[in-house]
């Protein structure tokens, strides 16, 4: 009788445990779990930091790039804040802020850090280590800021868009589309996306927007208008807080030509002839159900009363409120840029033309030209 088969042998034990990193775990977490500002993780641990007035950078645990543009996210003691490079426009986004908190429309606050500040060199220190330890790929982001004059920092919003937006909100969409006005910000608001393309066309920017539409437009059978109409604006631009407040982002003060401002005044006649029937109010309610988001029945009635109230907030704004932004603005204006891009800041800072928008929107007559 054959001996009974040997028992298989013990399975190998398994390998030991890595040493322990020095790396903090959230680090590493958070340079793979926040891809973009909207990240909404449920654990609820994505808080922005609210004030930002004074940050301890050596408590910099993560660093991630939102997006394509050289921004990053950037986890401190506290919270998240946002740091944004790329001259010149972070003058015409800090420009903007100041309008905004002037006009009481809620977005981000931010302020510059320069190089040769103590500030400047602590932040690269703390981004430069989280970076590395946690192998983030944003160097090369890292490598950019460290080389330019200034960086802008921002409050981070964590959007809590709901599927169905209260009145209130509605109301601030209103406020915010007459800033858009005030700023020239032509992205955000369908009722503006398609005026850059219908006149800019005198200017490159201006001329591709409108092959690309004209192509559209004979691509599907469609009139260049119904083409201009389709267009869905960028619903990225403005976030909803937990409690219900928006805010704008990503915007900056833009220049205008006469062309535009003859778009104002259209968009102005408009509103005050038809009323909730306007332009500018169902572009925005046609804008908010192609995303999806649905709004109260009375939103036609809400947005025309939030538009009406802004227009008369404006009327307070005088070009001395507007100059004293732009001489805050002209300290931002670094040695370094290069003249091409201080020529490009100047355009942004023209506080007649900022002033020559808001009378417009209010029927005033500007001082500053004459009329």
């Amino acid at each position: 009788m054959p001996p009974p088969p040997s028992p298989p042998p013990p399975p190998p034990p398994p390998p030991p445990p890595p040493p322990p990193s020095t790396t903090n775990a959230v680090g590493k977490q958070w340079a793979v779990v926040l891809p973009a500002p909207r990240a909404n993780l449920s654990d609820g641990s994505v808080v922005g930091l609210d004030d930002i007035s004074q940050i301890d950078w050596s408590t910099t645990v993560a660093v991630s790039r939102a997006g394509t543009h050289p921004t990053l996210f950037v986890h401190v003691s506290g919270g998240l804040v946002v740091l944004k490079t790329g001259q010149p426009g972070l003058i015409a986004e800090l420009c903007s802020a100041e309008l905004a908190h002037a006009l009481d429309v809620p977005v981000p606050r931010c302020r510059m850090i320069v190089r040769g500040d103590r500030e400047h060199s602590s932040m690269l220190d703390g981004i430069q280590r989280a970076v590395e330890e946690a192998a983030s790929p944003c160097k090369r982001v890292v490598t950019k800021m460290a080389s330019e004059p200034q960086v802008l920092l921002s409050q981070f919003i964590l959007d809590d868009k709901p599927s169905r937006l209260h009145v209130s909100s509605v109301r601030q969409l209103g406020r915010l589309a007459v800033y858009d006005c005030v700023i020239w910000n032509t992205d955000r608001f369908t009722f503006l996306t398609a005026s850059l393309v219908a006149f800019r066309a005198d200017q490159k920017l201006g001329e591709t927007f409108q092959h690309i539409i004209n192509s559209q437009a004979e691509a599907q059978g469609i009139s260049v208008q119904q083409a201009l109409n389709a267009i869905s604006g960028n619903m990225e631009n403005w976030l909803v807080r937990g409690d219900g407040v928006v805010f704008g982002i990503d915007q900056g003060v833009r220049p205008t030509t006469g062309t535009h401002e003859q778009r104002l005044h259209a968009l102005v006649e408009d509103l005050t002839h038809k009323g909730e029937d306007a332009q500018i109010v169902q572009c925005i309610i046609k804008q908010l159900g192609g995303h999806g988001v649905r709004i109260p029945e009375n939103s036609a009635e809400v947005l025309h009363g939030a538009v009406t109230e802004m227009v008369e907030r404006l009327g307070a704004m005088q070009l001395a409120d507007i100059e004293q932004i732009r001489d805050r603005m002209q300290m931002h204006v670094s040695a370094e840029l290069q003249p091409d891009w201080r020529e490009k800041v100047a355009g942004w800072l023209d506080v007649d033309a900022v002033y020559a928008r808001i009378c417009v929107l209010t029927s005033r007559v500007s001082a500053t030209t004459g009329q």
